[in-house]
């Protein structure tokens, strides 16, 4: 009898926890579309040049407020996506040990800032096998800013990378404030929040390590923790090394796709590890579901049936291109090209307008708000697949540039164009170059400064320059130290501090990589 009612207890606990979860899911999809209506008249009123500057200011204030609200929104559903099964992997082969020191080294100073220990160590120099970088950047960050949030001055974290029977474990250990075994017992639950030991504060939003589980278990990985109150706290997390335990994505059932429909949960269920993403846009449920079927073998396609839905995918997903019709309800693609085109996160995206119109002023309308390209119906299949190839070949090579712009090419505090990729990346440099010995500096206030999200940010920085957002603020410290090279005679050492490297192996290695040269034989070979 007794048992009957534990289990009762627990079945009713559990149904009282999803109603909970899907209480906050259905509220995340309500404020939505209230936050999109204050994001679009918001933008509108920013890019008004009749404005006074500290009106234009707040206007800044209220948009970057309005954007986190609606980034914490969206992380919430790919949280559900994740407990659903929904979420997949984009998992390629690489070298953890590497990538784990590259995400360590971001919170250098910040630990050195808080007078924490920092340390990493690893047993080789090469583990490798395939991981989805983007995910598992997540699940060291967090782990890595918890032992952070709960380590004290005088405390000490240590990150330790090794590779055993065929397995990657990594170990986060600190010697910090500690939990209680009621709360390492709850940690991964969803929502559960640790109460500081100093104070009644809850700390966190409570849904960041049961993420990070989802993220271990989707690489059919596992993770433990070990802790004792006032001693400190230990992540254990073990990944095998094969590909063929690689997690792949999950089938969907229909049952499922009923009960999660909407387009929040639906987007991405096609995404797979191809390289380019396609969002299909048309009123017409034949045309989008041909044009589907025609490029779902070399893209992941995405698909909006209205210019709206396009406007809300795209600025969320931030795909490679868009294959927009003109003739739609709610908002035509003209409207849809216009408006991506002339907000910062979504002006570099290629827009190709589809159009059953033979006139040419659609034509001229369309490149007039920034459109690639245009294609009239009814359309060659071939020749939808070529224009899409040579928008994205293009693409490329802008990105080329981009990328050597960063590198390689020096800096100017004035741009000569007016094209908003080329002034968006210029400030980008400029507030690095300008911030290489603030301790304080890091993505957080990066993102504040260029008024964007992080995850923006990071598709942004990626999509005109191939670099991670790590990976761009190094290669511009790298830069700056090329050009100090050049231009002092200041020891190696003195110059890797200069521009934010402390670790003067990892700054020559660096170096090496992006140069292809040690810095000693970089300064002989320019001096001679």
């Amino acid at each position: 009898m007794k048992q009957y009612r534990l289990k009762d207890k627990l079945s009713k606990e559990q149904e009282l926890s999803e109603a909970k979860f899907t209480f906050f899911t259905n509220i995340s999809h309500e404020f939505r579309t209230p936050l999109t209506l204050i994001l679009s008249p918001l933008k509108e009123l920013i890019l008004r040049k009749d404005l006074q500057a500290d009106l234009t200011d707040s206007l800044i204030t209220m948009e970057k407020n309005a954007d986190r609200l609606l980034n914490l929104i969206t992380q919430l559903l790919d949280f559900r996506k994740a407990e659903h099964g929904l979420l997949q992997l984009s998992a390629s082969n690489g070298n953890f040990a590497k990538f784990s020191e590259e995400v360590f080294l971001y919170f250098k100073e910040q630990a050195k800032s808080k007078d924490i220990k920092y340390t990493f160590q690893t047993s080789k120099k090469e583990i490798q096998f395939p991981f989805d970088r983007n995910k598992m950047e997540i699940v060291l960050c967090n782990l890595i800013s918890n032992s952070l949030k709960y380590s004290n001055k005088g405390d000490s974290i240590q990150v330790y990378i090794s590779q055993e029977n065929n397995e990657c474990i990594i170990s986060i250990k600190d010697t910090g404030i500690g939990m209680t075994k009621d709360a390492v017992n709850k940690i991964f639950d969803r929502f559960y929040q640790i109460k500081s030991t100093n104070t009644s504060n809850i700390l966190g939003s409570g849904i960041g390590l049961s993420f990070t589980k989802k993220i271990i278990e989707l690489h059919n990985g596992s993770i433990d923790v070990l802790s004792k109150l006032h001693k400190g706290t230990e992540f254990m997390i073990r990944i095998p090394l094969t590909s063929e335990n690689t997690a792949k994505p999950k089938s969907v059932t229909s049952e499922e796709i009923k009960r999660y429909k909407s387009i929040d949960e639906l987007k991405n269920l096609q995404v797979g590890s191809k390289e380019n993403t396609v969002l299909v846009v048309d009123d017409n449920d034949d045309i989008r579901n041909y044009l589907n079927q025609l490029l779902k073998t070399e893209y992941n396609i995405l698909t909006a049936k209205d210019g709206v839905e396009a406007v809300e995918i795209a600025t969320t997903e931030i795909p490679d291109l868009i294959l927009c019709d003109i003739m739609m309800p709610r908002k035509d693609g003209l409207a849809v090209s216009s408006e991506l085109k002339s907000q910062i996160t979504t002006s570099h995206i290629p827009i190709i307008l589809l159009t059953a119109r033979s006139s040419n002023m659609y034509e001229i309308q369309g490149l007039e708000t920034g459109a690639d390209d245009f294609i009239t119906k009814p359309f060659d299949p071939q020749v939808v697949k070529a224009r899409i190839s040579s928008a994205l070949q293009n693409r490329t090579k802008i990105r080329e540039y981009f990328s050597n712009k960063v590198r390689f090419q020096p800096s100017s505090k004035e741009t000569e164009t007016q094209n908003p990729e080329d002034i968006f990346i210029e400030k980008a440099i400029l507030l690095v170059e300008t911030n290489l010995n603030n301790e304080n500096f890091d993505l957080k206030m990066m993102q504040d400064k260029l008024y964007m999200s992080q995850s923006s940010l990071y598709r942004k920085i990626k999509s005109l320059t191939g670099l991670s957002l790590t990976g761009f603020i190094r290669s511009i410290r790298l830069k700056k130290a090329a050009e100090l090279i050049l231009t002092t005679n200041d020891k190696l050492s003195v110059v890797s501090l200069h521009v934010g490297f402390n670790d003067y192996k990892y700054f020559r290695e660096s170096f090496k990589k992006q140069f292809g040269c040690l810095p000693s034989d970089y300064r002989d070979e320019k001096s001679s």
